[in-house]
């Protein structure tokens, strides 16, 4: 038995449903499920499955942005998995980050995160730091 073998990942662009809703509420997203639910519908955002052995293991809903250079990022916006140990979802939804990318011919992955946790298992795989963003609601429109 292989101690360092990867899980065999099957990754399959899905539609919104129920599962996924469930999921991304969990995360709290910033956007907000309806403006998701809309963007998905529109094209402008897409969902993937990540399963292992038929099983779930993972939800993406990633973006593909142009550059005012006309270069391409493959933004995973949320990425929700079914494991104890974050840092378990983030080694093995690493490649899978990497072939999404080869799939849209982009040289550039960004990923969003709300998680300080999240931020050295990033950087542990190849990841550094480039933005912050702030939100401001105002109350008076």
């Amino acid at each position: 038995m292989n101690i360092d073998a990867k899980p065999v990942i099957d990754l399959t662009k899905i539609a919104w449903d129920s599962q996924v809703e469930e999921a991304i509420i969990k995360l709290n997203p910033i956007y907000g499920i309806e403006a998701l639910k809309w963007n998905v519908k529109t094209g402008l955002l897409s969902i993937f499955e990540i399963a292992n052995a038929g099983k779930r293991i993972a939800i993406l809903i990633t973006r593909v942005d142009m550059l005012l250079d006309r270069s391409r990022e493959l933004v995973i916006m949320h990425a929700v998995g079914n494991f104890e140990n974050p840092g378990n979802l983030v080694s093995i939804l690493n490649p899978v980050f990497d072939t999404l990318a080869r799939m849209h011919k982009v040289k550039i992955i960004r990923v969003h995160t709300q998680r300080k946790g999240m931020d050295a298992l990033l950087e542990e795989n190849g990841y550094h730091f480039c933005e912050n963003v702030y939100k401001k609601e105002l109350l008076d429109v």
